[in-house]
């Protein structure tokens, strides 16, 4: 679930905001 929900994430808000908080919940 985490993972799609991070694809959803990445392909549909690729502002500098989005991927930063994309990047935490990565880490």
């Amino acid at each position: 679930m985490a993972i799609q929900t991070l694809k959803l994430e990445i392909s549909g808000m690729t502002c500098d905001h989005c991927a930063k908080t994309i990047e935490k919940k990565v880490s």
